[in-house]
């Protein structure tokens, strides 16, 4: 099943989509864009062959769908297919119906969907407002590099800014809008890797470093992309390149020989090298690299700020010998372009609209996809304290006896009725209801409205005046389509013991052999 991505090739672990036609949608898709493998396909046709009452029907069909003018003679009837022939399968029959719709169907329904696409009655959900709880009786601290989050901390948790550090963010931005970092460029569209890095070798500067937070490199491996890179840079200035495989900083040369960065005399010669960091390690990175080192920072869609300055603060030598150049994708040109022309008709004052783009226009993107992420975040964060304040009441209206009383059976009983919530959810619940724009307060002073559970009074106006105050007059739909759930399966293996004892019988009465006698 397709499953949500932290990065560029990292995905989240034991985390899926919450709304099910949305994991088969994007499942499906995921299949129709790279095709099946030849193990899968080989499972579809032994079980065409071994399972199947009628395969020559199904098979007609594929080969119908596929255009009987582009199946090989030989095979165009379930006759001809002959699962024991390697070379048939591999030069002729698995080429043909690799991207095949209804193979990928057929795969699809019996290896995958029974299998990966489970529900459960019920599900208990578990969130930040559980890990932060204000009944818990330690104090709750915690660090972030950027403060760009602060209004999806749950109401009990504070932001406390420590004086010395208020004018970090002035002091990055500062360093960002440097003149020696005004280089900008844009790529064509559905420009490969190949392309972004000869781009990037012709540009007028040398370029030592790229920050790929943007994830516009992603037809290959990091090491595939590193490779392509030291191979196109100039044998007189790069020996090596350096990246991440699997969270290891590996380092190669231009005889493709790799070696663990810590143990390579490279490590010793960083001028001598070129970098290649992909999106998730933009980020909790530090390489000492030389003054004078210039990086491409990569603008992805929806790039935000919090991501943005932390890729840019890989160059810990920003405004002080390290320098930067922005690529976007030309999605994004086209975004910044309209954020740019929308802006000079807002301000009169500048009077040429045809310059070109600047980083006060990357800023102002960058800005503008920030705020948008802080909303989509608001309607999660909310939906999220509804089910946390369901707990809170459910714990709160236990009659406990004494501070020594246990968890008995009824109690965990009610308690579990009163926290879990349906997973299984019925076709009129997800699209019966009327498809009716609304702001994000809207939507939740409904939902509390018709909630049967004894909420704290507190909590419920802190949220709904963060909704008022920042959900703005935007409105959306109330269906939560995008949600992501991480899941953590128990799973419990019964086993139930059924003795069979041998049956009473009545006991024979003892005789005597007659020879004995």
């Amino acid at each position: 099943m397709a499953v949500p991505f932290r990065a560029k090739d990292v995905v989240v672990d034991r985390t899926e989509f919450g709304h099910p036609d949305v994991a088969l949608v994007l499942t499906h898709l995921s299949y129709y864009y790279s095709g099946l493998s030849d193990l899968q396909l080989s499972q579809c046709f032994n079980r065409l062959n071994d399972e199947e009452t009628d395969p020559g029907v199904i098979y007609d069909q594929w080969v119908l769908y596929e255009g009987e003018d582009n199946v090989t003679q030989s095979i165009k009837k379930w006759s001809g297919v002959n699962l024991q022939d390697y070379r048939q399968l591999t030069e002729c029959l698995f080429p043909i119906f690799r991207y095949n719709m209804l193979v990928i169907h057929y795969f699809l329904n019996h290896f995958v969907i029974p299998r990966e696409a489970k529900q459960f009655p019920n599900k208990l959900v578990a969130s930040a407002w559980d890990l932060s709880s204000p009944l818990r009786s330690k104090i709750i601290t915690g660090f972030s590099g950027t403060n760009d989050t602060q209004l999806l901390l749950p109401v009990h948790i504070r932001q406390y800014d420590l004086p010395e550090l208020q004018k970090t963010d002035a002091i990055v931005v500062n360093n960002l809008l440097q003149p020696e970092n005004e280089n900008y460029q844009s790529l064509l569209i559905n420009a490969t890797t190949e392309n972004i890095l000869k781009q990037i070798i012709r540009y007028k500067e040398t370029i030592n470093v790229i920050l790929d937070v943007g994830a516009l490199f992603i037809d290959g491996t990091n090491r595939e992309i590193a490779i392509k890179w030291l191979n196109l840079s100039d044998r007189n200035q790069v020996d090596y390149v350096v990246y991440f495989d699997c969270d290891s900083i590996v380092i190669d040369d231009r005889q493709s020989h790799s070696c663990p960065f810590v143990t390579s005399p490279a490590s010793e010669r960083l001028d001598r090298c070129i970098f290649y960091l992909d999106e998730i390690h933009t980020r909790g990175t530090d390489f000492k690299f030389p003054v004078g080192f210039k990086a491409a920072v990569t603008l992805g869609n929806g790039l935000t700020k919090d991501r943005f300055v932390q890729a840019c603060m890989r160059m810990r030598k920003l405004g002080n010998g390290h320098t930067l150049t922005f690529w976007s994708s030309h999605e994004v040109h086209q975004q910044i372009e309209i954020l740019k022309t929308n802006s000079i008709t807002i301000d009169r004052r500048r009077s040429e609209s045809n310059e070109s783009i600047n980083l006060i226009d990357i800023l102002r993107w960058v800005y503008e996809n920030t705020q948008q992420a802080t909303w989509n975040g608001l309607y999660h964060w909310a939906t999220q304290s509804l089910s946390f304040q369901r707990k809170v009441s459910a714990f709160q209206h236990i009659v406990w006896n004494d501070n020594q009383q246990v968890f008995t059976n009824s109690i965990m009983t009610d308690l579990s009725k009163e926290c879990c919530e349906p997973e299984i959810t019925e076709l009129r619940s997800m699209y019966g209801a009327a498809r009716k724009l609304q702001t994000l307060f809207e939507i939740h002073h409904k939902r509390y409205e018709h909630t049967h559970h004894h909420l704290s009074i507190e909590t419920k106006d802190a949220v709904l005046k963060r909704l008022r105050d920042y959900g703005g007059t935007k409105q959306r739909l109330s269906q939560l389509l995008d949600e992501e759930q991480k899941r953590e399966l128990e799973q419990e293996l019964e086993e139930e013991r059924q003795l069979e004892r041998p049956p009473s019988v009545e006991p024979c009465k003892p005789i005597m052999h007659k020879e004995i006698e």
